[in-house]
This record gives C-alpha cells, sequence and structure tokens, in this order.
C-alpha cells in the first residue's frame, strides 16, 4: 500500500486516507483476534499490513506541519517515540503471549486502533 498511496492521500487527502486505512487496520486486528481458521488470520494480517503501511509515515508529515515548535523537533520525538514503542513493544507482547494467548495480544491493539480514529482529525484537512 505504501507505494500507491501518494496520488490517493493527494487526491483524498490525509484524514479521508488516515481514517480509512485505520479501519482496514481495526478490521484486520479483529480477524486475527477471532480467527476460526489460519486463512482468515492471513487475511487479518494482510489487512493490518495494507492499512499500517501508511500510517507511519502520514504521521511523520503531520509531526513535521505542526507549529508549536520546529518541525525537526516534532519529528524527531516521533521517531524516538516510535523507536522506543519498536524495542519495547514485542518482548512484552511475547510475555504476554505466554502467560495470556498469541490472540489477546493482537487484541491489546484494538483499543488504539479506536484511539487513533478518535485522533484522526488532527490531521491536516485536504
Amino acid at each position: 500500500m505504501r507505494y500507491f498511496a501518494d496520488p490517493v492521500v493527494d487526491r483524498f487527502g490525509p484524514r479521508a486516507v488516515a481514517r480509512n486505512l485505520l479501519i482496514v487496520l481495526g478490521i484486520g486486528v479483529v480477524l486475527v483476534t477471532f480467527a476460526p481458521s489460519p486463512w482468515v488470520a492471513f487475511v487479518g494480517f494482510a489487512a493490518i499490513g495494507i492499512g499500517n503501511g501508511t500510517l507511519f509515515p502520514l504521521a511523520v508529515s503531520a509531526a513535521a506541519q505542526r507549529d508549536d515548535r520546529p518541525s525537526a523537533e516534532s519529528v524527531a520525538a516521533l521517531a524516538q517515540t516510535s523507536f522506543f514503542v519498536f524495542l519495547v513493544t514485542p518482548p512484552l507482547l511475547g510475555f504476554l503471549g505466554e502467560h495470556i494467548s498469541l490472540r489477546a495480544c493482537f487484541a491489546i491493539g484494538l483499543p488504539l486502533v479506536v484511539l487513533s480514529l478518535a485522533f484522526v482529525n488532527r490531521l491536516a484537512p485536504r
């Protein structure tokens, strides 16, 4: 999705694209969490990848467009937060997966998708 997203963002705006990708991501999380078969989980993983592929570049763009501090500071803050999350989340989810279940680990992402949907209006309009 990332390779084809720029013309779509130009045409429909970052807000609409992010909202739709978050919905696809949420559907993917639900499919993986409640998959009755491996094939449904594979479709869910594909939806998660499609939904997530363009959201981080949109977040970087939104951080750069903030006007409360220099763009470089906003992008650096987002990058540092992302590095921290990328380092901490896999071991945490692995620990939870061993003690609860892997499906429950994916279900943890659903409230985050809902929270992201609540804040999608902070993106610049088209």
